[in-house]
C-alpha cells in the first residue's frame, strides 16, 4: 500500500481556504499513485473553541470529500465535527452537541467512521464533544485498518484491543509543538506494542491557542520511522508491505504471549476496590 500523509496548514473555520489545500493534496496523491490519503484531525475547520461555529459545516465537509474521493479516485481519511442526530439527543439530553469524527471514504462511499473515545478533558474539547463508545475498524483491500484520534494516543490499552486485528492504525491529530516529543515517542510505541504500522498525521501552522510543527510519521512494526521529519506543509509518502506485519509477529510472538485473561481479572479486581485502597496496591 502506498500511503500519503497530508501534513497541511489549517486555517481555523475557513472551509473554503482549507478546501483549496485539500484539493491540491488530492491532485498530488493521484499523481503519486497513493492508495490511501490521510488528513489531520478536524481537516477543514481546525479546532474552534465554540463548537457551534463548526457544526454548520459538517454536511458541506462530508459532501466535499465525497466529491474528491470520487473525482480523483483516491480513498481518504479525514476528520470533522459531526452533530449528534435528533435520536441521539433524545436518548441522552445531557450529551454534548457533537462527536469528533474520523471518516474513511472510498469513491464517495463511507468505509469506516470512528468517534473519538477520549476528548481532551483539560482543554475545551472535553466540554464540547461527546465521547465515542466503539472502536474504529474495517477491512480495506486486504488490510485490517484501525483508527484513533490525537489524544487517544495516550491510552495504549485501547490500541491493544484492536492491535492484533490490524496491520495499520490511522492516527490523525492536531498535536501542538510543545508536546511534540510525546507525539513521536508514543506513536512509535503504539507501533512496537501492536507490531503493526502506525500512520500518525499532524497539522502545521497556528491557531488561536497553539503552534503546530507537523512531525507526521509512519512507523513500521519494528518502530522504524519511514518518513522524514518535516515541519512544513507537504505530502509525505510511505510504501507499506502487508507481509512485514506477519514477519514481525512471527519473529517476536509477543501478541500471542500477552496474558489477556489475567489482565481482565486484575482490572476487575481493581474496579471492585475503593479508590483509597488503590494508593498502596497496583490492584
Amino acid at each position: 500500500m502506498r500511503l500519503g500523509l497530508a501534513q497541511m496548514k489549517i486555517v481555523t473555520l475557513d472551509v473554503a481556504e482549507n478546501a483549496k489545500t485539500c484539493e491540491r493534496f488530492f491532485q498530488q496523491a493521484r499523481e503519486q499513485q497513493v492508495d490511501l490519503l490521510l488528513f489531520p484531525e478536524m481537516t477543514l475547520t481546525g479546532f474552534a473553541r465554540d463548537v457551534e461555529q463548526m457544526l454548520p459545516h459538517h454536511e458541506e465537509i462530508f459532501a466535499l470529500f465525497q466529491q474528491w474521493t470520487s473525482q480523483h479516485q483516491v480513498p481518504a481519511a479525514f476528520g470533522y465535527a459531526c452533530a449528534l442526530t435528533e435520536a441521539e439527543r433524545a436518548a441522552n439530553p445531557q450529551a454534548k452537541p457533537a462527536y469528533n469524527r474520523l471518516c474513511l471514504m472510498e469513491d464517495g462511499v463511507v468505509r469506516l467512521t470512528y468517534d473519538k473515545i477520549h476528548p481532551f478533558s483539560r482543554g475545551f474539547e472535553g466540554g464540547n464533544y461527546e465521547p465515542g463508545n466503539t472502536l474504529g475498524y474495517t477491512q480495506f483491500h486486504g488490510w485490517g485498518i484501525g483508527a484513533f484520534l490525537c489524544y487517544d494516543l495516550r491510552f495504549p490499552a485501547f490500541f491493544s484491543l484492536l492491535g492484533e486485528a490490524c496491520q495499520l492504525i490511522l492516527l490523525p491529530a492536531n498535536w501542538p509543538d510543545f508536546r511534540i516529543d510525546a507525539w513521536e515517542t508514543l506513536a512509535c510505541a503504539r507501533a512496537l506494542e501492536n507490531q503493526c504500522y502506525v500512520a500518525a498525521v499532524n497539522r502545521v501552522g497556528q491557531d488561536e491557542k497553539s503552534f503546530y510543527s507537523g512531525h507526521s510519521a509512519v512507523f513500521d512494526p519494528f518502530g522504524k520511522r519511514l518518513t522524514p521529519i518535516s515541519q512544513r506543509e507537504e505530502l509525505l509518502i510511505a510504501d507499506l508491505e502487508l507481509g512485514r506485519v506477519d514477519q514481525t509477529r512471527s519473529k517476536i510472538p509477543q501478541l500471542q504471549d500477552r496474558r489477556e485473561v489475567l489482565f481482565l481479572q486484575l482490572l476487575q479486581a481493581r474496579q471492585h476496590q475503593e479508590p483509597s485502597q488503590r494508593t498502596d496496591s497496583p490492584l
